[in-house]
């Protein structure tokens, strides 16, 4: 892309730089006519036209007008806004060919590393990482898996990456076959594809991947003996502390770790998973423990143990349940003995600040201070929302205690509650607020709550101008309208096009959901205007939609209506939203595209 700005010496500092970012790799042109000699990094120019080139990426968030020579100390100003644009990436990478290597490993002395390459590429972004799973001889129920290097330094757009694939010791023996294959570009957000089924198996030529021809592991493991202690607790000002220990025997590569599942006496059921095997005559067996720690202000009653299970290190594992658990210990059970943390937290006061913000040229922060108590457990967390005059849109934020050792029982808890730019105008006013504790014990207050409170300020103005107006759709269209299943293609990928404008701070983004013909729902989302350096002020003009498809798919034949529309703009909520008659009205059909059945007489993909 190539951005052009005519400028004059008015500007007194020594460089001048504009924000900007691009979704895909570009080269971007500055020329400047300036009154006096400017200096760059490689050379010094005349006075006249000067153009400066640089090559950035998407994550690269401002370009430096270079700085004046000695003799003067004035610098070229550039027009604003300073950008530049990019073609937009709506497609997912394709992949080509997959291959793995070795064919056969022995995994009996040691794991083994298998190397899956796949051949893929990307039309704008670039390929940003693949992943491939592979299952085992009984299938999904045990699968390895691994990931390509994320490029990051520069623009992978095709090749082949590679994805070494761990695969343990003493792993099953027999054929591991293909589980599935995705991959992902640098476009924000990410464009994905996955192929499995019979789309990979086209790739790859059979279902099988490699053979492990050593000796595996075919069992889980067992447990032998279950205790723990005390059977006795006390959770009145302290947490307390089971230990656990079960003796496991593996038959051949060895335990990873057990668990229990516990019924409280509030009925909650909570799982517990200890790692630490000390082995015995033999690295099979031996000795699994760890602690089970009860929270402070625990529920007074009786917990019951439920469930215990054991897993090997190639993720094979046994439950016991039932006479089976009892076998192992009669006493399934301990008892917290004293009085729980039965009452909720208290919220006293809430205090905003600053008095008054201005989001017209940037966001704005506002302090939230929450003055709490708790009887017994602590506080863990507490939550607000504030929001303007009139509108559904909201802003929130998670407040958390100062870390301490001892409960947090009282003071103040502070969070920080993030408005966009062009924030709407007027008093941003409390709405709600909610405090837990360890317990799990909740509070929950509103404005009325707090209206005779004297030392709260529960407002805060936003003075700069506001955008109260959501984004404007004029047009969609859909390409192609008509897809024919007969032709082969294991994807295929539907681009709905959404003319869009905003007012004031720009859109963000916008989604459909289709109804499938089966009746489902099906989403596409857009690609995001807005970066991790700032939104790109996309004022006007059109979104791209994809919506990737199985045309092969019995399913996926028939009809694809439309169902709902959303745009939103960089200052949030509320949405400009079309329902099913409104978008019928925009398009000029219900039927938003079809896709062509196998004993269909329709024309092909168009």
């Amino acid at each position: 892309s190539t951005t052009t700005t005519t400028t004059t010496s008015t500007n007194t500092s020594t460089t001048t730089t504009r924000a900007f970012s691009t979704s895909a790799l570009t080269t971007t042109t500055i020329s400047a006519t300036t009154s006096t000699p400017i200096t760059t990094s490689t050379s010094s120019t005349t006075p006249g036209a000067t153009t400066i080139t640089t090559r950035t990426t998407m994550t690269t968030s401002s370009i430096t007008f270079p700085t004046i020579s000695s003799n003067t100390t004035t610098t070229p100003s550039l027009s604003t806004p300073f950008s530049t644009s990019a073609p937009l990436d709506a497609q997912a990478p394709i992949v080509s060919a997959v291959s793995i290597s070795p064919s056969s490993v022995d995994t009996s002395g040691s794991s083994q590393t298998v190397v899956v390459s796949i051949t893929v590429s990307d039309n704008v972004s670039g390929v940003a990482y693949c992943f491939a799973s592979l299952s085992s001889p009984q299938g999904t129920s045990a699968t390895v898996s691994g990931s390509s290097m994320s490029y990051t330094a520069r623009q992978f757009m095709s090749g082949t990456l590679t994805c070494n694939i761990t695969v343990p010791r003493y792993s099953l023996t027999g054929n591991w076959t293909w589980g599935y294959i995705s991959c992902y570009d640098a476009a924000l957000p990410m464009n994905g594809r996955r192929l499995e089924g019979g789309s990979l198996l086209n790739l790859t030529g059979s279902s099988l991947a490699f053979v492990q021809r050593g000796p595996g592991d075919s069992f889980p493991p067992t447990v032998s003996s279950f205790s723990f202690s005390p059977t006795t607790i006390n959770t009145s000002t302290s947490s307390a502390t089971i230990n656990m220990r079960f003796v496991v025997n593996d038959d051949l590569c060895g335990v990873q770790s057990c668990g229990v599942r516990v019924l409280r006496p509030d009925q909650r059921l909570d799982d517990y998973n200890f790692y630490s095997f000390t082995p015995g005559p033999n690295a099979t067996f031996g000795n699994v423990t760890g602690n089970l720690d009860v929270a402070v202000g625990s529920p007074v009653g009786v917990y019951s143990i439920t469930r215990a299970w054991c897993k090997d290190v190639t993720d094979k594992s046994l439950s016991y349940v039932g006479s089976t658990l009892a076998a192992l210990n009669p006493t399934l059970s301990f008892t917290q003995t004293t009085p729980s943390d039965l009452a909720p937290p208290r919220i006293w006061s809430i205090f905003l600040s600053p008095a008054v913000v201005n989001t017209s040229a940037t966001g704005a922060v506002i302090t939230a201070t929450l003055n709490v108590s708790d009887d017994l457990s602590g506080i863990s967390s507490c939550s607000i929302q504030l929001g303007p005059p009139g509108q559904e849109s909201s802003a929130r934020a998670l407040c958390l205690p100062p870390q301490q050792p001892a409960p947090f029982l009282s003071g103040n808890v502070s969070c920080n509650i993030s408005l966009p730019r062009f924030s709407r105008q007027g008093n941003w006013s409390f709405r709600s607020a909610s405090c837990d504790d360890y317990y799990g014990r909740t509070i929950n207050v509103v404005l009325a709550d707090f209206a005779s409170s004297p030392s709260s300020v529960l407002f805060v103005s936003q003075v700069g101008v506001g955008d109260s107006q959501p984004p404007n759709v004029s047009a969609i269209s859909i390409t192609p309208s008509v897809v024919d299943s007969r032709e082969g293609n294991p994807l295929f990928t539907i681009t709905t096009s959404i003319t869009v404008s905003d007012d004031t701070s720009g859109v963000s983004f916008c989604f459909i959901d289709f109804v499938t013909p089966t009746g489902l729902l099906s989403r596409c989302w857009t690609n995001a205007t807005t970066t991790p350096y700032g939104p790109l002020e996309f004022m006007s003009g059109t979104l791209l939609c994809p919506l990737t498809i199985q045309p092969s798919l019995s399913s996926a034949i028939g009809n694809w209506t439309w169902s709902f529309l959303s745009c939103f703009d960089v200052a949030g909520p509320p949405a400009r939203s079309l329902n099913i008659a409104s978008l019928t009205l925009l398009s000029g059909s219900l039927t938003a595209f079809r896709v062509v059945g196998p004993t269909d007489s329709s024309t092909s993909t168009s």
